[in-house]
């Protein structure tokens, strides 16, 4: 049976298995329960409701689904627990457009990088991999803003915190009184085990980095064990190791403009060369020497590829249909 995993006193964490690996699902229980996050299509029967039972509690008694960001791998699930409970979904803004296009399996930007880097089997995997893990639409309540406070009666609270950059609607849930910050994805240390960290906009994610630095909180609740010397692989990071995993995660930030920055003035051929020499320039612990895009994680290759429209768009210049870079 899947085990509920104590956090603080009000907040729980469960896994759901991906792979060899985990998304994070977190409980909180006051008068009313909620959960933050629910995995993928499948977690809701073979974690969340084993879970909940350890606790004493069902899929049934399930009031509130809060989002911390709109991937399927933490959204995945919200339809069944939804058809189960009848709990309310609040997912913010920027980013509630991904929960009511999910079926929409073209637009997903993994598949598109893919292609681009004509890895066209890559891309076809991963939108049947879609389909298979992501529940139906469901309705959404009330945006999610920043300073919200959702009343789980009982003296317990959750305060939202925008923390965009990893995507454009990516919040954390601040749990009172626990001290306790549930991030997601917003904190990734030197990435997750499809590779890169992985980041929309990075203005955004280095400034959420430093709102978290400021938070008054005991611990944080991260949305994977990200790969860092500061992560135990439970997903919960407490203490003295908070600050030095933000800071290895703003540092990334740097590494990745300046590298692509030099990947694009060497003036690559081909956006897929560009790709193969940013992953081999970068340096350790990012590098990946002999880089094979055929086996590369989706995130190393989204990632890359991000990181090279930005520094192009930064120099004036794109890549053409056939991989020539020129200027605009």
């Amino acid at each position: 049976m899947a085990a509920a995993e104590p956090v603080s006193r009000h907040v729980s964490l469960i896994r759901g298995s991906i792979g060899e690996r985990f998304v994070a699902i977190y409980v909180i229980v006051g008068h009313r329960v909620a959960l933050v996050d629910t995995g993928f299509a499948d977690h809701p029967r073979s974690a969340i409701q084993p879970a909940l039972s350890a606790l004493g509690l069902s899929l049934q008694d399930i009031d509130l689904v809060l989002t911390t960001h709109g991937h399927a791998d933490h959204m995945g699930g919200h339809a069944a627990v939804v058809s189960a409970s009848a709990a309310r979904v609040r997912i913010h803004a920027g980013d509630s457009g991904r929960l009511h296009a999910r079926s929409v399996m073209s637009d997903d930007e993994f598949a598109r990088v893919f292609r681009r880097l004509g890895l066209d089997e890559r891309a076809a995997e991963r939108e049947r991999m879609l389909v298979e893990v992501t529940g139906g639409t469901v309705a959404v309540g009330r945006p999610l803003r920043d300073g919200d406070r959702i009343d789980l009666g009982a003296g317990v609270a959750l305060e939202v915190v925008e923390t965009p950059g990893h995507t454009a609607g990516s919040v954390t849930f601040l749990v009172h009184p626990d001290g306790t910050a549930l991030a997601g994805d917003a904190i990734q240390g030197l990435g997750g085990g499809s590779g890169l960290p992985l980041y929309e906009d990075p203005d955004a994610y280095r400034a959420s980095l430093v709102r978290l630095a400021g938070l008054d909180v005991a611990q944080v609740g991260l949305g994977h064990a990200f790969r860092s010397a500061h992560v135990d692989g439970s997903a919960i990071v407490a203490g003295a190791r908070l600050g030095p995993l933000l800071d290895e995660s703003a540092r990334f930030v740097d590494i990745a403009a300046q590298t692509a920055a030099a990947v694009v003035a060497m003036r690559r051929p081909s956006m897929t060369d560009a790709v193969e020499q940013f992953l081999r320039r970068l340096p350790p612990p990012y590098a990946t020497p002999g880089a094979d895009l055929e086996t590369l994680g989706g995130a190393s290759l989204h990632a890359a590829w991000l990181h090279l429209e930005r520094a192009l768009d930064d120099a004036g210049g794109a890549y053409r249909a056939e991989g020539a870079p020129v200027p605009r």
